[in-house]
Order: C-alpha cells, then sequence, then structure tokens
C-alpha cells in the first residue's frame, strides 16, 4: 500500500507516491490510500490482490524512487486502486 496526496481525477502528468500517509499530507493535502506495491527491482508498480474491477491481473506501469523518498509514476493509475480511506476504513490523516 502506498499513499498519493492527489485523487485519481487529478494525476497530471505524473503522480507522486508515498510509503507513509505522514509523507504524502506534507502541505496539508488530503491523503488516499493506492493498492499497489513499488518493485524497486524492476522499477515498476503492481496492484495489490485481484479483487479491483478494471484492472487485469496482469496490470503494470514503470515507476522510479526519487531521491526525496517518493515513487514517481508517469502513467495513470486506475480509479479503482484509490481509496480515501486508510486500511481499518478511517480517514489517511497527517499525524504531525
Amino acid at each position: 500500500m502506498l499513499f498519493a496526496a492527489s485523487p485519481p481525477d487529478r494525476q497530471g502528468d505524473h503522480i507522486r507516491l508515498y510509503f507513509a500517509p505522514e509523507d504524502a499530507a506534507r502541505g496539508g493535502h488530503q491523503v488516499v490510500s493506492v493498492s499497489v506495491h513499488y518493485d524497486g527491482s524492476s522499477n515498476r508498480l503492481t496492484s495489490l490482490g485481484d479483487l479491483y474491477r478494471g484492472v487485469g491481473p496482469g496490470w503494470t506501469a514503470p515507476a522510479v524512487f526519487h531521491p526525496d523518498g517518493c515513487i514517481l509514476v508517469w502513467e495513470p493509475i486506475p480509479t479503482s486502486l484509490f481509496s480515501a480511506g486508510s486500511r481499518e476504513g478511517q480517514p489517511c490523516r497527517s499525524t504531525r
């Protein structure tokens, strides 16, 4: 599970993903969780599980680790992989 400060409809030409919701919340942004895994050895995102509609079982997207600690992705991530809450169903909020 990674986290973003951009909702799925505002991905633009790239999206930044973070390993912790606190990092994504810098600047007071609303955090959304993204059900993806970053494979650093192949520089790719893959979806977590196969429960998501509209995502093929082999879906991947190229991604790179940025020196500031985020993952940069230049291809759209399927909307069905975004969630406004954490795993427990509660909104992701910064604790800082």
